[in-house]
């Protein structure tokens, strides 16, 4: 069970989350980039909050508060995508960029916890290069055109990938439950951004959907939330 502050901020997060929904599910804005930088503000809280609560876990919880930063920085790039056009591409770039750094931060906290060997590392090898594979393969019966975007989506596909498997190889060799919820992180992230891949890179503006809207922001924050409350559940 989550101490009081920490459900305060999770309860905080989700009220902001459903304002952010209603704001910008039609057509983004600049109210809505403030509505979600103050959700990421308060999942960056969460995650102080966790370490504040066990202190003895900061060396696991402070590079969550880190790659948690690095998340809010390409939340805010992603929605200047919508905002300003002329350098949507930028943009995107830099929201790739920065949650692909906040991911090697995340990687970095299991992997270290976990007391990684070498032979712990195959299942996130693996990871990171099936599922940008697969995903490149279906991009075309999907009809998906990342264009010049290819080389990114592959590698920050292939960063994620490592940090859902990294979490799934900690779990299996320690079976923390703060591992098994960095694992179900990993996943959210994935869908998400499957979603988002939808979003972005379906040349048809139809595919845009409200639905798809909803899905990805939703299984985005479910997964960073998961990730800040996780430093409270290490078994110090």
């Amino acid at each position: 069970m989550l101490p009081t502050n920490m459900i305060i901020t999770v309860v905080i997060g989700a009220i902001l989350l459903l304002t952010y929904i209603l704001v910008c599910c039609r057509k983004r804005n600049v109210l809505g980039l403030e509505v979600k930088s103050l959700v990421s503000v308060v999942y960056i809280s969460t995650a102080a909050l966790a370490v504040f609560n066990r202190p003895e876990n900061c060396m696991f919880g402070l590079p969550v508060v880190i790659g948690g930063v690095m998340g809010l920085l390409g939340d805010v790039y992603l929605d200047q995508k919508w905002i300003h056009l002329n350098h949507k591409d930028k943009y995107l770039t830099l929201g790739f960029l920065n949650f692909g750094i906040g991911h090697f931060f995340y990687i970095f906290a299991v992997a270290k916890n976990a007391e990684f060997a070498l032979k712990d590392f195959i299942i996130p090898i693996v990871a990171a290069i099936v599922i940008p594979v697969f995903n490149e393969i279906l991009s075309k019966p999907l009809k998906q055109d990342f264009g010049k975007f290819r080389w990114i989506v592959f590698a920050y596909g292939a960063v994620l990938s490592f940090m859902m498997g990294t979490a799934v190889s900690a779990f299996i060799k320690t079976g923390e439950t703060a591992h098994l919820i960095f694992a179900i992180a990993g996943a959210s992230f994935l869908v998400s951004d499957i979603v988002l891949s939808a979003i972005y890179f379906t040349p048809d503006n139809r595919k845009v959907t409200v639905g798809r809207f909803v899905i990805n922001i939703v299984t985005y924050y479910i997964a960073q939330y998961l990730i800040a409350v996780s430093p409270y559940f290490i078994e110090a």
